[in-house]
């Protein structure tokens, strides 16, 4: 009788434990479940990439969820899976959470818990968030991706401490500004990039500005060199990996310019212009005035230093740099426009007629296509002496021809404002009939080298 009654006794413990079991392991599924639902709705799971189960199916059959052994949500993995908004607080219910991945999304906040949960690893990467919760009190092992989001300094220093800090690099785009300033006025320029440990320095032109390490950088009687673009590149103490770029701000200061273009007989040329701005090492080439009756006047431009190229309609006569009459952008003479300079007036005399019976063809051979409207012109010159024979511009193929050449010596120059000054070797008329190929090096950068600066301080 005594046996029995403890056999069911045992019986009746074992029932009780099961049951307990059983109603302990509904209540974590029961959580765990209604912590993911409430994940889904703030992410806007309708609109995910992939959904398979959700809502529907076990929980063990949601994409992107992964169990232990008792059911209970260890993994949530939906990287590049369109997740948009705000992660909330509910999240805290996944007790056994280890692996949060929702890189790749459009996640705009994290929660404030994960400091209070188990999570392991939180990779929110390339998403869209601007502020980070305060997570610098968590002392597990942890690690934390937040990079390729649109944090500043301010946003990151507070877990700056954190051992695995993922932060580097950030989609901090700069912005330009033009501001029109007169000469002799002041200006206030702000970094305006936040955070306590910075360390700033400003650049003018791409060049770092002496002295000039404060979040602001303030000009004082602004003189004419000091015209140009200014950023200021920030970095911090605290996250020595990132690197932050201010926007750009451009200062100008406007005038007029007037002037004509004439041949030997003091008569109109009808030419169009080329206006190419110096600004530091390289050139920019800036909207032109347009001529009527050779002339043009009262028109609008960036005080700064200049060159400026007038090719005239009529063919006989070539195109010239104002100033020295240059052929050539490397050896042209440059203006320095600032309100004082006057009228710009300029005489181009005619070539002489060719009356011989050779012709010169080629192609120019570029490994990069060239923009359209390209300013490049290559001319004909006698070998020895120098003297411009022949001018012309290459067709769509960047094919060229030069007729009715006498008998002589010859060699052909390309003049491409920003590249190096191209020419062949000495060419034989009539001995040279096959077509000549000439190659223009490093076509692929249309900025001038250095040597613009250095020619300008030389002028």
């Amino acid at each position: 009788m005594r046996l029995k009654r403890s056999l069911l006794l045992f019986c009746m413990l074992v029932c009780i434990l099961i049951g307990t079991s059983l109603s302990v392991k509904s209540q974590i599924l029961q959580r765990d479940s209604l912590a993911l639902v409430s994940f889904y709705d703030d992410t806007f799971g309708s609109t995910w990439i992939n959904n398979s189960g959700w809502l529907q199916a076990p929980v063990g059959q949601w994409y992107g969820v992964g169990l232990d052994p008792g059911g209970q949500v260890i993994t949530l993995k939906l990287p590049d899976n369109n997740l948009q908004g705000v992660i909330s607080d509910d999240i805290k219910d996944l007790v056994s959470l280890h692996v949060l991945d929702i890189s790749g999304n459009h996640i705009e906040g994290l929660p404030n818990v994960i400091n209070e949960m188990e999570v392991s690893v939180v990779d929110a990467g390339n998403n869209n968030l601007s502020a980070l919760p305060d997570y610098s009190n968590i002392d597990r092992t942890f690690t934390l991706y937040v990079n390729d989001n649109y944090l500043d300094f301010s946003d990151l220093e507070i877990n700056a401490l954190l051992p695995g800090l993922i932060y580097y690099p950030q989609r901090l785009s700069a912005t330009s500004e033009t501001r029109e300033v007169t000469l002799g006025s002041n200006q206030l320029l702000d970094a305006l990039i936040p955070g306590n440990f910075n360390r700033y320095q400003w650049f003018f032109q791409d060049q770092p500005l002496e002295g000039a390490t404060n979040s602001r950088l303030d000009l004082i009687n602004i003189l004419l060199h000091q015209l140009g673009r200014y950023h200021c590149v920030v970095q911090n103490d605290l996250l020595p990996r990132l690197e932050v770029t201010s926007s750009t701000i451009n200062l100008l200061a406007f005038t007029t310019i007037s002037g004509a273009i004439t041949n030997e007989q003091d008569k109109a040329l009808n030419s169009a212009l080329r206006v190419y701005r110096i600004t530091g090492d390289t050139l920019e080439l800036t909207q032109a005035p347009s001529l009527q009756e050779g002339q043009w006047s009262d028109h609008p431009i960036a005080m700064g230093n200049y060159l400026i190229k007038a090719a005239p309609n009529d063919p006989r006569y070539p195109p010239r740099y104002l100033g020295n009459g240059s052929l050539f952008w490397e050896q042209a003479e440059g203006f320095t426009i600032d309100g004082s300079q006057g009228d710009l007036y300029y005489e181009i005399s005619a070539l002489d007629e060719l009356t011989g019976s050779h012709e010169l063809n080629g192609n120019l051979v570029s490994q990069t296509a060239l923009p359209e409207n390209i300013d490049l012109y290559l001319f004909l010159l006698q070998a020895g002496e120098e003297n411009l024979v022949a001018h012309t511009k290459p067709g769509s193929e960047l094919n060229f021809g030069f007729t009715a050449l006498p008998q002589g010596t010859y060699k052909v120059m390309v003049d491409l404002p920003g590249l190096p000054l191209t020419s062949t070797a000495e060419i034989p008329i009539p001995e040279q009939s096959d077509p000549l190929q000439i190659v223009l090096e490093n076509a692929e950068n249309l900025l001038p080298a250095p040597s613009i600066a250095r020619q300008w301080n030389e002028l």
